[in-house]
């Protein structure tokens, strides 16, 4: 974001944006921290095949509170590595978790 506002001549409206967001960040983590308990969470990027969220996605998760159930996938370079069909056939049960529909 920084580097996007130097390059319009706005380097310092960047930099004060930058800083209020993390500020924002800051304060969800401490909020979040709070929590009584963390939610296992499943982002789904794709669902044909199931693709499992990428970095951003598991790292926004966990400032949320929440635990990303596929972190180890999230870290993976290219969709194709976080396909979850092939993984999930090795979690039995999975399929009857309660989740929303």
């Amino acid at each position: 974001m920084t580097t996007l506002g130097a390059l319009v001549d706005k380097a310092s409206e960047a930099e004060k944006l930058c800083e209020a967001l993390q500020e924002r960040i800051s304060k969800a983590r401490a909020v979040a921290k709070a929590l009584p308990r963390r939610s296992r969470v499943y982002f789904e990027e794709w669902c044909d095949p199931m693709i499992s969220g990428i970095g951003w996605a598991s790292e926004w998760i966990t400032i949320a509170g929440g635990d990303d159930v596929f972190a180890k996938l999230a870290a993976k370079q290219g969709a194709r590595r976080r396909i979850v069909a092939a993984l999930s056939k090795r979690l039995p049960g999975w399929q009857r978790q309660p989740a929303p529909r």
